[in-house]
């Protein structure tokens, strides 16, 4: 995801910061956004990576990510390439000729980034950096007036439905 500070700044309506210490903490913000919108969505990078899969053996591979648009490397624990039988890179799921017990490492490319999981990032950040910030924030003071979350919740319900249609299926 390509979220800058400046974008950040721009969304908390506050003009781009020149000091290294609140430079330093808008980006803690900013990575922990952005952390949690990755780990529920499985998507938050554009162009290619590479990501790692623990397989028990099993021809199925499923992968940390969903909606890449493609699978474009399949290395078996060994380091040997392998070519799948099928991959739906949309889903998540490439299947092998030959399970293997192991780490795999499957290479993706990523379009464009949903703009509602980059909102909900900026919007995961203001937050958290807002009740870093604001005395009253903690106490449901003024930031909670504001249409803010309540307080003590640090994905607040605007991000949370932004980020709805791509979480990840889990287990409950």
């Amino acid at each position: 995801m390509a979220v800058t500070i400046a974008e950040l700044a721009e969304h908390m309506q506050q003009p781009v910061p020149t000091e290294l210490a609140k430079v330093a903490e808008m980006q803690r913000m900013l990575d922990a956004a952005l952390e949690r919108v990755t780990a529920e969505c499985g998507t938050a990078a554009t162009g290619r990576s590479v990501v790692p899969v623990v397989s028990t053996g099993g021809p199925q591979l499923l992968l940390p990510v969903v909606r890449a648009e493609a699978v474009t490397a399949v290395v078996d624990p060994d380091g040997r390439a392998v070519v799948p039988l099928a991959a739906d890179p949309f889903t998540g799921i490439v299947e092998v000729p030959a399970g293997r017990r192991g780490t795999w490492r499957v290479t993706v490319t990523f379009g464009a980034v949903p703009a509602s999981l980059e909102l909900a990032a900026l919007i995961i950040a203001a937050h958290l950096y807002g009740t870093q910030r604001n005395a009253g924030a903690s106490r449901g003071g003024p930031v909670a007036s504001q249409g803010a979350a309540p307080s003590g919740f640090a994905i607040p319900n605007r991000a949370a439905a932004l980020m709805d249609p791509y979480r990840l299926p889990g287990i409950a």
